[in-house]
């Protein structure tokens, strides 16, 4: 055993050299890392962001925000160019004109400036087409009630499409012969050319899409054929 570590203790000498004891010395320790995170933690940039003194959940609020505000929603930037209101505007005035109609006070500068030369009228009892044919029918409720009065109205359709109108009505009709009272409720849907002139309006009682059999058609289209040549109806302006 002697003779081992003899050996050993040789080889040691020949192949260190040998140190100043007088010259300075520097210890090497390993470096240590934490149990749970390792060499990850060194690399993570969550954690470096956290250990410098900046919260990760407010960096991630923070951009998020930023990011909803460079990037406006688009109905924000379409009333920040004026389309909405314009479009508004047309209802508003469409609205206005059917309302009178509806209420038995049709005019002729109505017709002119809000409908179209082949504008198509549908309820469940006429099919116009053409407003020489739609007129007659307003023109014609006053002799049939004695009073109309639209009791509620809510658009249905967005302020955005210009071209089509949708609401839902109620009026009442108090009957001029009998004075019976009759209430209906109806889904009005309005399509509009660029000029804000209708070209097709129909009126679906109780919500309900009117008939496309051929025998509905045909006798709908024959009221609206009859009503312009009945004397006491026709008081339709030319």
């Amino acid at each position: 055993m002697a003779s081992i570590l003899t050996r050993h203790s040789n080889r040691r000498t020949d192949t260190e050299p040998a140190v100043d004891p007088s010259l300075p010395t520097q210890t090497f320790r390993r470096a240590r890392t934490l149990p749970f995170f390792g060499d990850s933690l060194r690399n993570s940039a969550v954690g470096g962001a956290h250990f410098g003194g900046v919260d990760p959940v407010k960096e991630r609020r923070l951009s998020t925000l930023q990011h909803r505000h460079s990037h406006p929603p688009v109905r924000n930037s379409l009333v920040g160019a004026g389309l909405e209101p314009r479009a508004e505007e047309v209802h508003a005035a469409v609205l206005a004109d059917l309302k009178e109609l509806f209420e038995g006070r049709p005019t002729a500068e109505i017709f002119e400036r809000r409908f179209a030369r082949k504008a198509v009228f549908e309820d469940p009892f006429v099919l116009c087409k053409g407003v020489h044919e739609v007129a007659p029918q307003f023109f014609s409720l006053s002799h049939v009630v004695a009073k109309a009065t639209t009791l509620s109205r809510r658009v249905l359709s967005l302020p955005s499409e210009r071209d089509c109108l949708i609401f839902a009505q109620k009026q009442e009709y108090v009957m001029r012969i009998t004075g019976l009272r009759k209430v209906i409720e109806s889904i009005v849907r309005v399509e509009l050319d660029e000029g804000g002139r209708i070209t097709r309006l129909v009126d679906e009682w109780h919500g309900r899409p009117l008939s496309s059999h051929w025998a509905a058609t045909a006798l709908r289209r024959l009221h609206a054929l009859i009503v312009p040549f009945v004397p006491w109806l026709a008081s339709a302006p030319e």
